[in-house]
């Protein structure tokens, strides 16, 4: 059985080789992501956001963060779920996670940046409600091209 955790010390290298993983195969690093990478508790949960692992037998086969963007919304972040595992609807698992704590801690709305190439991950967040923004204001990351929005 699949279950959703939080965040924990034990599991942070593994919110790190998840990313890094679809990052690598499909993109570059960029020191954004470095940044997340070194010390994901002081960057996302210490600063009021949380990150979701997807645990089957102890192992971790997904991961995505909510990151606190601005009051009253989160950003949707670092969502990947293991190649072997996808299609078992692990994405939907975590996100529906992060959408319940969004709601739960009483956000007015979860963000995110993404890829237009990312067709199964655009699929999965406009079947949950996210709405594509016209223009993206967000140049943290160069592949960084579709912005959408989720009001909850």
């Amino acid at each position: 059985m699949i279950v959703v955790e939080p965040f924990s010390e034990a599991r942070a290298a593994d919110f790190a080789r998840l990313n890094r993983d679809w990052i690598e195969r499909l993109f570059a690093i960029e020191p954004e992501d470095e940044r997340l990478f070194a010390d994901p508790k002081a960057e996302i949960v210490d600063r009021g956001g949380q990150i979701f692992f997807a645990v089957e037998d102890e192992v971790v086969l997904g991961t995505a963060a909510l990151m606190h963007h601005t009051s009253g919304v989160y950003e949707l972040a670092k969502m990947a779920v293991t190649p072997q595992a996808q299609g078992r609807g692990i994405g939907r698992l975590l996100m529906e996670s992060a959408i319940d704590h969004a709601r739960a801690v009483g956000m007015r709305e979860i963000m995110l940046i993404t890829n237009s190439s990312l067709t199964p991950a655009l699929t999965l967040y406009e079947s949950v409600g996210f709405e594509r923004l016209p223009n993206v204001n967000d140049r943290r990351f160069t592949r960084g091209d579709v912005e959408m929005v989720l009001r909850l």
